[in-house]
């Protein structure tokens, strides 16, 4: 019975925030602001710069080299992102 309504409530949330992300491959770590400079995987010419990191990242694993998602909130706005998690 609440299967028809989660579906429901997923596809109206859908149409007001739709899930975009991104991968991508940190090319530059600023702790002092906690944000990184992200390529993005696939468009070897789109750097992000000073993508903010989120919380529950610990700066120090985030190295140069790794690899990351950017859970962006705006597709039309590169600054309307963060970095969600390392893998």
């Amino acid at each position: 019975m609440l299967d028809p309504y989660l579906n429901l409530v997923s596809k109206q949330n859908n149409k007001v925030t739709p899930a975009t992300f991104k991968k991508g491959v940190i090319s530059a770590v600023h702790t002092n602001s906690n944000t990184a400079d992200v390529l993005v995987v696939g468009n070897n010419d789109t750097t992000l710069k000073n993508i903010p990191v989120s919380s529950v990242i610990i700066l120090s694993v985030a190295d140069v080299g790794k690899r990351c998602r950017i859970d962006m909130f705006d597709e039309t706005n590169p600054n309307d992102c963060v970095i969600a998690y390392l893998y």
